[in-house]
């Protein structure tokens, strides 16, 4: 039944994106877009508690008052659990806020932040496409089909250091260094893999771009690595000195993940490469879009090297989470076959987050 309500939730935003400007004035859209965005949070605080990941965190949170904090540390983990999470959690349980109105919270400000963080960049930086009708709903509608449901509703300690990071992210780029440089190390507090998205931003902001044809023979190389096998040999030889390096700088409960290694090439690794192939084939020579397919090629990198990874989906998400911007831009284009195609794409990413959070 929760899976129906959320795929009838879906599907009233992909109806509203398509006619609901039709019916509400320009004037109440952001309100409409609150609206959504608090009963989507809504229906993710009451989900089951089988769902991935949620007994977990309702357990560790009812219990959380008796937990006693060792001193601490940046890199520390409490159950497993970062640190700074931990923290917030003995937050909210003192001011005896019950487990669903917490998971409320986490996920309208998971929600909030990520979006919000869209809307700016696109309207800094691809001012003509903020002007297109309903563009703030095309950009709520992919951004909760592709990530919302992972990443408020299953990894929520994820969804949220990445809301807070793209937060320090936009600060930094209004010149506000201390608010930014706090941000950031509160959400690696919460989630360390959050670093993730500061590479993404040093690839914005720093690698230069290249041609087109460029990035196509380097998605079709990589696609080749990916599809040959010929990255596993690497990554084996790799994981003795990755685990040395965490090690030496006293990081703790990530060897597990380099200690399954498996080389099979999945249909979801499959998906991504030609997502990325799709991408590129309808990349233009404007620098902004060339800079955000940088970020986005290199999520394929991560998957081409190291797809044998469990749970390296955690990394190149952060990276594809920017491909936001192209496929907004490609729902406004003049033929009718791309925008076709990437309506096609935004279904297949949510029938693949479906997948993951649901089976």
């Amino acid at each position: 039944m929760y899976l129906l309500l959320h795929c009838l939730f879906l599907l009233g935003i992909s109806l509203y994106s398509g006619i609901g400007i039709k019916f509400f004035p320009k004037q109440h859209e952001q309100k409409v877009i609150i609206g959504i965005l608090f009963l989507y949070s809504l229906l993710i605080a009451l989900r089951p508690l089988d769902t991935k990941d949620t007994l977990a965190y309702v357990n560790l949170y009812n219990q959380i008052d008796g937990l006693v904090l060792p001193a601490f540390g940046l890199f520390s983990k409490v159950k497993g659990i970062e640190y700074g999470f931990i923290v917030l959690m003995k937050i909210m349980s003192f001011f005896c806020i019950p487990y669903q109105l917490f998971l409320f919270i986490l996920a309208f400000s998971t929600n909030l932040l990520i979006y919000s963080f869209f809307t700016y960049f696109i309207k800094v930086y691809y001012p003509s496409l903020f002007e297109k009708s309903n563009i703030l709903i095309i950009i709520l509608l992919f951004y909760i089909c592709s990530y919302g449901l992972m990443y408020s509703g299953v990894a929520i300690r994820a969804g949220l250091s990445v809301g807070v990071m793209l937060l320090g992210i936009r600060i930094l780029e209004q010149k506000h260094i201390k608010s930014a440089i706090l941000l950031m190390l509160i959400a690696f507090s919460f989630h360390k893999m959050c670093i993730v998205i500061v590479i993404a931003y040093m690839i914005w902001k720093y690698i230069p771009v290249l041609e087109k044809r460029i990035y196509f023979i380097i998605t079709l190389l990589l696609g080749l690595l990916l599809v040959s096998g010929a990255t596993d040999f690497l990554l084996r030889i790799s994981l003795s000195s990755i685990n040395g390096i965490l090690t030496f700088l006293g990081i703790h409960g990530y060897s597990a993940y380099f200690n399954s290694i498996d080389s099979a090439i999945g249909i979801i690794d499959l998906y991504w490469l030609f997502y990325t192939l799709v991408l590129c084939c309808f990349l233009s020579n404007e620098k902004a879009d060339k800079k955000v397919f940088q970020i986005i090629l290199s999520g394929l990198l991560v998957i081409s090297f190291f797809h044998g990874i469990r749970a390296i989906n955690r990394i190149y998400d952060y990276f594809y989470i920017f491909s936001i911007v192209p496929i907004c831009k490609m729902i406004y284009a003049e033929n009718r076959n791309i925008r076709l195609i990437s309506c096609f794409l935004i279904f297949c990413n949510a029938v693949l987050m479906i997948r993951l959070c649901f089976f």
